[in-house]
């Protein structure tokens, strides 16, 4: 059974049982003569007609409300999943971070060690890799080398 449904039953029952009790409050449901019955049917009506008509406003209120709030849930859920897959991203980057060597400031000691490694013949990747330093670090240390051994 759908909310707007389950809604308008517990509408549609609160408003009878306020009726009932206005009615038996009021005695409009006590014995008398017949024209006194007759003005306390009437009476009793013209309340019914009234509680339909605000049953009607109120249920027409809701299924505002209920379209309202199906519109926001699908807005929710449409952020959601853009939060998802950003979730995702910056967790598959972190990732990769993870997999990375530190990296920590180099000294002297690691470009002399770096340039012995170049010479042997070891590419860059694989220097910047071992000694924890940048490949573009590597590959200007190598490129300066070239300079001065010219």
């Amino acid at each position: 059974m759908s909310s707007l449904a389950i809604a308008l039953i517990l509408v549609d029952t609160a408003i009878m049982a306020a009726i009932l009790f206005f009615l038996l409050r009021s005695g409009a449901m006590s014995r008398g003569s017949a024209a006194s019955r007759a003005a306390g049917t009437e009476e009793l009506l013209q309340r019914l007609r009234k509680g339909a008509e605000d049953a009607e406003r109120l249920c027409a209120l809701l299924k505002k409300k209920l379209k309202a709030v199906e519109e926001l849930d699908a807005g929710i859920r449409k952020k959601q999943i853009r939060l998802e897959n950003v979730i995702n991203s910056l967790e598959d980057a972190l990732a990769e971070l993870r997999d990375r060597p530190p990296v920590r400031p180099a000294g002297r000691e690691d470009y002399r060690e770096a340039l012995i490694m170049l010479r042997a013949g070891e590419r860059p990747e694989e220097v910047a890799k071992r000694l924890g330093l940048y490949k573009g670090e590597i590959e200007l240390l190598a490129a300066l080398s070239n300079l001065d051994s010219r």
